[in-house]
């Protein structure tokens, strides 16, 4: 088996390249499109804010949708 071709994904990193809602910890809500999951962040690009790319840590974030 090749490691490679087994990984499989799970969580955020499925959602990439899709729009998202974030919603955090204090009940704001962030929409945008998932550019990358990391470790601890995501990379949103919001078109809220004149496409502005936003980085989000995971621990701020209460749900995805």
């Amino acid at each position: 088996m090749k490691k490679n071709e087994d990984k499989v994904s799970y969580g955020y990193e499925q959602k990439k390249g899709e729009k998202v809602h974030i919603v955090f910890m204090d009940g704001e809500i962030l929409r945008g499109t998932l550019l990358h999951a990391g470790r601890y962040e995501l990379h949103v690009n919001v078109q809220d804010i004149k496409a502005e790319d936003v980085i989000v840590f995971k621990h701020a974030i209460k749900y995805m949708y």
